[in-house]
């Protein structure tokens, strides 16, 4: 698979799992090893990254640390 259509439907992935996530007042969490133009297949390409964040921006979404979102959950 070309890396253009991988990149397609990462982000169709990525608007499906914000869209549970809202619908059920859960937790989505974003894990790359790699963000560059040539990531491996743990990392992600930095307009996947861009892309992600925006998504969760406009649904007013905050996007927070692993320590930040572990500081939530303890209050």
């Amino acid at each position: 698979m070309n890396a253009m259509l991988s990149e397609a439907r990462a982000k169709v992935g990525h608007r499906l799992a914000i869209d549970e996530a809202q619908t059920n007042n859960g937790w989505l969490i974003f894990c790359g090893h790699d963000v560059t133009d040539r990531p491996s297949p743990n990392g992600c390409s930095p307009a996947l990254l861009a892309h992600a964040l925006a998504a969760a921006s406009r649904r007013k979404i905050p996007v927070l640390t692993m320590a930040e979102a572990m500081q939530c959950a303890r209050a």
